[in-house]
């Protein structure tokens, strides 16, 4: 099993945003070299967050003014938190109900989203530097072709257990035979 572990930072000029980071994420995944497993992409900020979604405009609006309305900014003299010197707690209320991570399955190398679906950086507490973490835990791409090409070259007999796992990868499956319709019967009867 490959890991594999990547920080993007980001910096909005704004107080929100929402940062379309699949690009990112993808990229990271070619990084890596996983073929089969899975991607955690997590903010590593408190006021900040990452979420999965569609990449609409006007979706985007509709969380912000969503967003507003559940966790208002303002009067900052609502919130407890803000008595600390801070005028942030709506944006700390803002990601609880984003989330904080998401996962995502990859499969033949690739991310294995859903229609429309695409990863976001959300934050609610802007211009400063954040960063967001990726790891990628998974099995090597191209580990199978790595290991059939070396005794295509005659590097020596592999050990036993890797050569039947070889020859169980090489192997068709067999036909099944088909069962006699009124077999079913029998079959269910001894469970």
């Amino acid at each position: 099993m490959k890991s594999y572990r990547k920080e993007l930072w980001f910096e909005t000029p704004s107080r929100r945003a929402f940062i379309n980071i699949t690009r990112q994420v993808t990229a990271c995944l070619g990084e890596s070299g996983v073929a089969e497993g899975l991607v955690l992409v997590n903010a590593m900020h408190i006021t900040a967050s990452v979420f999965i979604n569609d990449d609409e405009s006007g979706l985007h609006h509709d969380y912000e003014k969503w967003l507003e309305a559940l966790a208002p900014h303002e009067p900052v003299s609502q919130y407890n938190h803000n008595q600390t010197g801070e005028d942030n707690a709506d944006a700390h209320l803002k990601r609880q109900v984003m989330g904080r991570e998401v996962v995502v399955a990859v499969t033949a190398g690739k991310l294995d989203f859903g229609p429309w679906e695409q990863i976001f950086y959300g934050e609610f507490d802007g211009r400063r530097r954040k960063r967001v973490l990726v790891k990628i835990i998974g099995d090597y791409r191209q580990r199978p072709a790595l290991v059939s090409i070396a005794l295509q070259r005659g590097r020596g007999p592999p050990m036993p257990a890797l050569r039947d796992c070889i020859r169980l990868q090489e192997r068709k499956p067999a036909a099944l035979p088909r069962a006699h319709p009124q077999s079913k019967a029998s079959l269910w009867s001894g469970l």
